[in-house]
């Protein structure tokens, strides 16, 4: 099938069912926020809101999940649309693993944690609530790096939910803001990283994705990973 992939897009993996694996860039909308194309989107076509599908002339591509603009890394789309709804629903039922890694302000107190919030949606954002946890995620730490008179860690983050900007606020929350997180992030020391390191964005990838679901009668397995990007490796 020939995409219309849009700017730094590409496709990491596909399978015979109709699995597609694609690498996002940041600063890449996962979908436009309207009905005709975008330059700046996954896909440089038409998307139809309701049904979540790209679609142009001799094809057609379900999105399966999304990753916010400033997420770099790996993201799932399909061309069957019975497939399509088996894995969305995965989704939703939290069956899908998700690896992130994530560089933050700071260092964790230890190198191990199992992170729970209760997070509520304060309009297009979301923010730590009283309550029930709703927001479960497994903290690994990876490394830590001194940059002048401060530290920054690589955290390794496997979200067991999929709460809106779950990662960035449970980190902000634990004194470990993601760098380059214009939302919840620590400004100031942002725009100090930037200078000392050129490096302008947010810290965020979505390294691996693995599927693994009952298929007409088959066990449909599907993982796939994207290599940390060239401003982690600057960094780190």
């Amino acid at each position: 099938m020939n995409l219309p992939l849009g700017q730094g897009v590409f496709v990491l993996e596909s399978d015979q069912t109709g699995l597609l694996a694609l690498h996002k860039p940041d600063g890449i909308m996962s979908h436009p926020n309207e009905s005709r194309g975008n330059p700046k989107a996954l896909l440089t076509c038409a998307y139809d809101l309701e049904q979540e599908r790209y679609h142009w002339q001799g094809g057609e591509l379900f999105l399966l999940h999304r990753l916010d603009s400033p997420t770099s890394g790996v993201i799932l789309a399909c061309t069957d649309f019975a497939l399509a709804r088996a894995v969305k629903s995965a989704f939703k039922d939290n069956q899908i693993q998700k690896t992130y890694f994530a560089l933050v302000f700071g260092s964790p107190p230890s190198k191990r944690a199992t992170w729970q919030d209760r997070l509520e949606k304060d309009g297009a954002n979301s923010r730590v609530a009283r309550g029930a946890p709703n927001a479960l995620t497994e903290m690994k730490l990876v490394k830590t790096i001194r940059i002048n008179e401060g530290v920054v860690s690589l955290l390794e983050l496997r979200p067991k939910t999929g709460k809106t900007h779950q990662l960035r606020v449970q980190c902000a929350a634990r004194g470990l803001p993601i760098v380059g997180d214009a939302t919840y992030g620590e400004f100031a020391w942002n725009r100090i990283f930037a200078r000392l390191s050129g490096q302008k964005r947010l810290f965020l990838h979505a390294e691996n994705v693995a599927v693994s679901l009952e298929w007409k009668g088959l066990r449909l397995e599907f993982t796939v990973s994207s290599q940390l990007p060239k401003e982690f490796e600057t960094v780190l």
